[in-house]
């Protein structure tokens, strides 16, 4: 699929990939489960989805998978880690979806769940690999999911990152292996940028922090926006939030955006791993760039339970 028909599907349907996003949060929330021991378990379904709506028009055959293939990315654990079945996973994702939609949705669930087993190689064995290859969708998923920790392991040098960035490292020539279906189907396929994401950052994943340069690649560009203490919206596909400062900036916090055409919205959300979530209780007023003029702005909070903050209103908007 063309990445423009693939963003206009993803557009269409974003409020419905918000519900899908919400949802997915609150069902891990309710089983306690943190990621890295610091972050609700959110931040790394978020940067699968990420992962999925950046590279996934390569692989996307209809415009109809869209939705499925999102629901996969967030709901991908949802069997292993937040004791829900099949049956579950598939009555969730028909609140979405018709019945040919949801049934690909809960497929991919299905495949990326681990089997049974003592040891992480018999939790993913052959026969674990195998649904996965036999599964539309499910290898970018899977692809995207070790891309996600993969990056979440270069981001600090504890033991518990060093560990798996070690793990990743050994499993990373069977790993590619394993999940490619081969063939002419493009919806078993593994996009090619995405690979070639995963193998930069996993080059240098074995090195120490302080051993790895500024064009060492630690996470996939992304729609990303910081606040500075003067009052700059700055937004922008980038690795990293660093990126988007200018001279003299100091910024107060970041996260992540989208566009929700359906009611012209600008929604900002999640937090910078670097600089935190945005401190807007310090601003008074807003400089947003020109081209969202006439755009509502909303922050959407982590915890489903706290309403969004509707930034175009609580702040006085100026344009540049």
């Amino acid at each position: 699929m063309q990445q423009t028909d693939y963003s206009t599907a993803l557009a269409q349907h974003d409020s419905d990939i918000a519900d899908i996003r919400r949802s997915a949060h609150a069902l891990h929330d309710s089983v306690g489960q943190r990621y890295g021991g610091i972050h609700p378990y959110g931040h790394h379904l978020d940067m699968v989805a990420d992962g999925v709506r950046h590279y996934g028009a390569e692989v996307c055959a209809d415009a109809a998978d869209v939705v499925p293939i999102m629901f996969g990315a967030y709901y991908h654990d949802s069997i292993e880690d937040a004791r829900q079945t099949y049956n579950d996973v598939l009555a969730t994702a028909r609140r979405w979806m018709d019945d040919r939609q949801a049934r690909m949705a809960a497929e991919i669930v299905y495949a990326l769940t681990n089997d049974k087993g003592r040891t992480r190689a018999e939790r993913a064995g052959e026969h674990y690999y195998a649904g996965i290859r036999a599964t539309p969708y499910a290898p970018m998923v899977k692809l995207a999911d070790r891309l996600a920790n993969v990056t979440f392991s270069c981001r600090t040098d504890d033991e518990a990152n060093v560990r798996m960035r070690r793990v990743y490292a050994s499993e990373m020539p069977h790993f590619l292996a394993a999940i490619d279906a081969g063939g002419g189907d493009m919806r078993m396929a593994l996009p090619a940028a995405m690979m070639a994401a995963l193998q930069d950052i996993a080059a240098t994943a074995a090195k120490p922090m302080y051993d790895r340069d500024a064009t060492t690649p630690f996470a996939m560009a992304l729609p990303k926006f910081i606040i500075t203490l003067d009052g700059h919206l700055r937004l922008g596909m980038v690795n990293q939030h660093k990126e988007l400062l200018r001279y003299g900036d100091k910024c107060i916090g970041g996260g992540y955006y989208a566009f929700h055409r359906s009611t012209n919205s600008l929604v900002l959300d999640r937090a910078s791993y670097d600089f935190g979530p945005p401190r807007w209780h310090l601003l008074e007023t807003l400089l947003v760039p020109r081209a969202y003029r006439g755009m509502r702005i909303i922050y959407a909070y982590d915890d489903p339970q706290k309403p969004c903050l509707p930034v175009s209103d609580v702040l006085f908007l100026e344009y540049y």
